[in-house]
């Protein structure tokens, strides 16, 4: 059957349950995204600077340089502070839904 349940009944998920799962997505896709994040934030770093100051080259060196310099955690360095900006990226998502039923 159709519905949000296993047993095929057509409830409806509470609000608290839609905003445990909007930041549970919300955090997932940061953590994941995050090494993509973190080199182009480096990359942008440099952006002002005369080509022989540089310390990357292009994208694909910034990843090896922070790997062979800083392990995996290199890629990481500032997540905390971004999965806590996730918490208005769920409420986003979850009110937006709320109002979007409620007008409609």
């Amino acid at each position: 059957g159709e519905g949000n349940s296993r047993s095929g009944s057509n409830t409806k998920m509470t609000m608290a349950g839609r905003l445990v799962s909007a930041q549970f997505v919300s955090m997932m896709a940061s953590t994941l995204h995050y090494p993509l994040d973190c080199v182009r934030r480096r990359l942008m770093m440099e952006a002002g600077k005369k080509v022989e100051e540089r310390k990357y080259r292009n994208t694909v060196h910034c990843f090896r340089k922070i790997w062979t310099e800083e392990g995996y955690r290199g890629f990481y360095l500032g997540l905390g502070p971004n999965l806590v900006r996730c918490i208005g990226s769920a409420l986003v998502l979850v009110l937006y839904d709320e109002f979007k039923t409620i007008l409609t």
